[in-house]
């Protein structure tokens, strides 16, 4: 609400004021084009002009009204070339036929071409020039044009859809032709429109209804949209004053509602009669007071609104009604009575009147049966309320006890025993929050704990594992020497190991690291691995035996550490799994996961359950003398666990059994 300050509201505000009428107007406009656009069936418009049928009726018309201008009926000889009365025509005699040339013409980018069948006179209005000196010629020349129309033997022959015998066959102009006229007709079309006349017209009003059209819609959206982020700014910043922190409210916000609903009634009445008589004699000055009485109630609209939103904001919108202010004189009376009695008199009087309204009521008419029904529909509602109250301080509980500690009752919407209630709860579970919270700090201390001294060694120890290089260059005295040389480069390298492990072992069970989850082939995965144990395990003489579907088997992982969870998986076979036995690694495509086996008989005997061996550093009791840390069941546990997949550990007998399992991605 304070997103803007309350010095700026009124310019904002009066900013909106503004806008909203002329995204109106911008509004109606677009609506306006829209209409026209449908209305005069410009469905074809988004092909152009000339497929418009407003360009087919004006070519329609001008081919009838030059056809009856070249013709006047003179009785039962039929029709005849009528030049006395013609403005503007000029005679030339060819050797086909007498050709009457009209210069003047209304409409002069349509060219046309009439031949009297009877007389073989002919009449046009193309210019005379060496190009339309014979009919023949001007034929040729109206045929060059992109739009024509010929009829012919009763025939038409045109590249304008609207013009085809099958559009216009039942139309008056045609029908009139070719059942009034004997003649021959070819007209066409300027290209492009040359002269100010009724096709030039016609071409300018349709680019302008088509850019509107195209836009037109966008226009809407847009306009309405912002109309709406206006309104929303005005209900935001209604009743935001510079210097006023709370709401203010004025004086018309005082007025009851009811008072100010009947006076904008009124007002919506009285306009809608004045425009009913006045909106027949539509005129300069009716169309200025419709625009004032417009402004006058958008002024009021926009005044009735924000008093409405100011009373919802200031919770007053019902208790600043005449209804309400009568009932709470009424109520406080009563209460004011009732107040006097005591506990039980006043539990006396409560039943007492219940009973008493159910026995009236009960036999009355039908509106004291509903009455009655009101009256158990409160106080089904007011019992209602009172279990869910308890069912939410049940259910908050429940919670409590399934380990989420930071919810909380808000003890303001409870009263009397539910509210003490709902006070103990908080402070059990505030308590346990305290315990988790500590429980979880002193993890993270551990964490950090063996990070720093892991970091601590790790720098005499690099120390370390330099000299023992630098010596192992040397010539050592004698052969006792080398031979403390070499234990003390393995046992600074297996020093090196377990610090690193250590790292990453802390780091994988606090989650402290960054994945990069990608979509990834499981099998393309293990036989990469496979490939490069493939040596150790033939050293170890272990006989791998893989089984893969022939599906595709996707996950989503990060690749980095999910080949460090099988790495470990390797790894621990080449160190516990008995010499010259076989190794079993599955891939299993389930309807749901993906799931990768890793089975091997254990060299020395399982002492150890496999909850325990999955506890950092322990490896069996019979396994202390290996190289291992203990600590690659627990990282690879940990980095399955981080990537959303799940690891188990299978103990039958000398059987070791590992199942990674990840969700399938399709």
């Amino acid at each position: 609400m304070e997103k803007v300050p309350n010095k700026y509201a009124s310019i904002v505000r009066t900013i909106c004021y503004i806008l909203i009428p002329i995204f109106i107007l911008s509004i109606a406009q677009s609506l306006i084009t829209l209409y026209y656009f449908e209305g005069q069936k410009q469905k074809k418009m988004i092909y152009g002009f000339y497929e418009t049928e407003q360009f087919s009726n004006l070519y329609e018309t001008s081919i009838s009204n030059n056809v009856e201008a070249c013709y006047q009926y003179v009785g039962d000889e039929g029709y005849q070339v009528c030049i006395s009365n013609l403005y503007g025509v000029t005679e030339s005699n060819t050797e086909n036929g007498t050709i009457y040339y009209k210069t003047y013409l209304q409409d002069k980018n349509f060219k046309f071409l009439i031949i009297d069948n009877k007389t073989n006179k002919a009449f046009t209005n193309l210019e005379q020039t060496m190009k339309t000196d014979t009919i023949e010629k001007i034929k040729q020349e109206l045929s060059s044009y992109s739009y024509y129309w010929n009829y012919e033997d009763g025939q038409i022959k045109t590249n304008i859809d609207n013009l085809s015998l099958e559009n216009i066959k039942y139309e008056y102009q045609y029908k009139n032709i070719e059942e009034n006229y004997d003649c021959k007709i070819y007209t066409a079309i300027e290209q492009p429109l040359q002269y100010y006349d009724d096709y030039y017209t016609l071409r300018s009003i349709y680019n302008v209804v088509k850019e509107s059209s195209e836009v037109a819609i966008i226009n809407l959206i847009v306009c309405s949209i912002l109309i709406l982020v206006c309104i929303v700014i005005i209900t935001i910043l209604a009743g935001r004053k510079k210097g006023e922190k709370e709401i203010y409210l004025d004086i018309v916000d005082k007025i009851p509602l009811e008072i100010v609903a009947i006076f904008v009634l009124t007002i919506l009445i009285f306009t809608f009669v004045l425009c009913a008589e006045i909106s027949y004699k539509m005129n300069i000055i009716v169309f200025a007071i419709m625009i004032i009485i417009g402004f006058i109630l958008y002024i009021i609209g926009l005044a009735a609104y924000e008093t409405l939103v100011k009373r919802i904001k200031t919770h007053t919108l019902l208790k600043n009604t005449l209804l309400y202010r009568m009932w709470k004189i009424v109520i406080k009376a009563l209460k004011s009575i009732f107040n006097n009695f005591s506990l039980a008199a006043k539990i006396i009087i409560i039943i007492g009147a219940f009973g008493i309204i159910t026995a009236i009521l009960a036999h009355g008419e039908f509106i004291g049966f509903i009455i009655l029904l009101a009256m158990y529909a409160v106080i089904f509602k007011i019992s209602f309320s009172y279990a869910r109250q308890i069912l939410n301080i049940k259910e908050t509980a429940k919670q409590i006890y399934e380990g989420n500690t930071e919810i909380r009752l808000n003890e303001d919407e409870y009263k009397g025993v539910l509210k003490e209630l709902c006070v103990y709860i908080n402070d059990i579970a505030g308590g346990f929050s305290n315990a988790i919270e500590k429980g979880i700090k002193s993890e993270r201390m551990k964490t950090e704990l063996i990070t720093n001294v892991s970091h601590d060694i790790k720098t005499p120890l690099t120390s370390i594992i330099n000299y023992v290089d630098l010596l192992k260059k040397e010539e050592m005295p004698n052969e006792k020497a080398k031979e403390y040389l070499d234990i003390l480069d393995k046992k600074s390298q297996r020093l090196k190991r377990l610090t690193e492990d250590l790292v990453e072992a802390s780091k994988a069970s606090s989650g402290n690291i960054k994945l990069n989850m990608e979509k990834l082939d499981v099998k393309e995965l293990i036989k990469q691995i496979s490939g490069e144990f493939e040596d150790k395990l033939k050293e170890k003489k272990l006989d791998l035996i893989l089984s893969m579907p022939e599906e595709e088997t996707f996950v989503m992982a990060d690749s980095r550490y999910l080949y460090r969870v099988v790495e470990n998986m390797y790894s621990n076979i080449i160190k516990y799994a008995l010499p010259s036995s076989r190794v079993y690694v599955d891939i299993i495509s389930e309807k749901e996961n993906i799931k990768i086996e890793l089975k091997n008989i254990s060299k020395e005997k399982l002492n150890i359950s496999a909850d325990e061996l999955m506890e950092r550093f322990v490896r069996g009791e019979s396994s202390r003398n290996t190289e291992g840390s203990g600590l690659g069941l627990s990282i690879a546990q940990s980095l399955t666990e981080l990537q959303k997949g799940k690891f188990n550990i299978y103990l039958d007998g000398d059987l070791f059994k590992v199942t990674i399992s990840f969700e399938k991605e399709h």
